[in-house]
């Protein structure tokens, strides 16, 4: 394989990888992300910098191989041919810590490579498991995770030393002496920052035949964030993984800002959980006031709420049961309730009226109302764009027409 191939197999590489980290960009649980963008002088960990919303920065760097049993070697780190010369990551990462990311909550830094787990002693004698773990790159890839044990790169004791002289650790002097030479300090803050990540998922290049790398954004994009489900059912998996990589790849050419807005309206995917237009039942011009009934309404909701369990308004055809609902809604949302409503019925000619009574409808509209007074509510929920009556009810209860809590009140769930 020429170098130019590989070089455009390493960068689709990359651009699989950030697809898979940017789902957390759409799941919510990334604030900000940018690709390919160098943030310091010298930049080793600028394929991908993600914040999270607890204020973590995160920084990784992407190094592909075709070869599925090649070992890390020693010589990864200790010259620059693939630009991970461990002093050279240092330099990047104390920059880092001192410039952009110096208001962050912590900092993270992570090499994710293809090449196994080594064998020379040479490496192994100073790369060791990590522990504690802190799991793979992306949920689901079988992977390994090192860390540089800075007593074994530096040692303090002579006995150490000498006996890093047998087991090769000398090669690693540079670090210490020279023109780059690093301070043991910064060096045993990166050590504990930095995880080396070996057996990274093979790639097949093509996601209609996916490769163990394009399963792993298959998986997160079906069940996270919901495509081929209501109201996405439209939208196959490997449609949305491929729109997503397609974005990666335009974020590392400069071309796009990573945004959950942009990654959705890239793979056409749905926010409102399917939800139809917001309408009412009644003439407010000629509405009849029911204090007495929807008082009485009010408390049974209150008990039903204090219980969690659902509350059911009956009756004949054209008793007013919706128009009670109606002026219930007010009456709730003026007490300070979180309310959600939806009317199935409203009258012959409406253009949604068959659509309005599906299931999916039903539970789609009460969960993007809830959604959009207080979207903390949908965070936890995954696949987080999709839903059906056994995801959304165990986040909401229905009251008469709709869904209500008193706010503040704990989340309640259908019994």
């Amino acid at each position: 394989m020429s170098s130019l191939q590989a070089a455009h197999r390493g960068y689709e590489y990359q651009d699989l990888l950030s697809a898979s980290r940017l789902v957390d960009l759409v799941l919510g649980t990334l604030s900000a992300a940018h690709v390919d963008v160098k943030q310091v002088g010298d930049d080793r960990f600028d394929d991908l910098t993600v914040i999270t919303i607890d204020g973590r920065r995160e920084r990784t760097q992407f190094k592909h191989t075709d070869n599925d049993d090649k070992p890390l070697a020693a010589e990864t780190f200790t010259t620059d041919g693939r630009d991970l010369r461990l002093d050279r990551l240092v330099a990047a990462a104390v920059a880092d810590r001192d410039g952009p990311g110096n208001s962050v909550a912590d900092l993270a830094f992570r090499v994710v490579l293809r090449d196994t787990y080594p064998v020379d002693e040479a490496l192994t004698a100073v790369l060791v498991p990590a522990n504690p773990d802190p799991g793979p790159f992306v949920a689901g890839m079988q992977t390994r995770r090192l860390r540089f044990d800075v007593d074994r790169l530096w040692p303090l004791e002579p006995a150490e030393a000498a006996a890093g002289t047998r087991a090769g650790r000398s090669r690693f002097a540079f670090l210490r002496s020279g023109p780059k030479a690093v301070g043991r300090a910064d060096l045993a803050w990166l050590c504990e920052r930095l995880v080396v990540e070996v057996e990274a998922p093979r790639s097949s290049g093509i996601m209609l035949e996916p490769g163990p790398a394009e399963r792993i954004l298959l998986t997160r994009v079906r069940t996270e964030v919901g495509a081929e489900s209501y109201p996405n059912a439209d939208r196959s998996a490997e449609d949305v993984a491929e729109a997503f990589a397609t974005f990666a790849r335009q974020a590392r050419q400069g071309l796009s800002t990573p945004t959950a807005e942009a990654m959705l309206q890239r793979a056409q995917l749905r926010r409102d959980f399917g939800a139809v237009s917001r309408a009412h039942p009644v003439d407010r011009s000629v509405e009849v006031a029911r204090p007495t009934t929807v008082a009485d309404v009010h408390k049974a909701a209150e008990r039903a709420a204090s219980q969690a369990v659902p509350l059911v308004l009956t009756g004949p055809p054209g008793q007013g049961k919706s128009w009670v609902c109606d002026q219930l809604v007010r009456d709730l949302i003026s007490a300070g309730w979180l309310v959600a409503e939806h009317y199935c019925y409203l009258n012959d000619t409406l253009d949604e009226r068959d659509e309005r009574v599906q299931v999916e409808t039903v539970f789609g509209s009460l969960l993007w109302r809830l959604a959009e007074a207080d979207p903390s509510l949908v965070d936890a929920q995954r696949p987080r764009y999709a839903v059906d009556a056994r995801g959304a009810g165990q986040r909401c209860y229905p009251c008469c027409t709709g869904s209500a809590r008193p706010s503040g009140s704990p989340d309640c769930r259908w019994p």
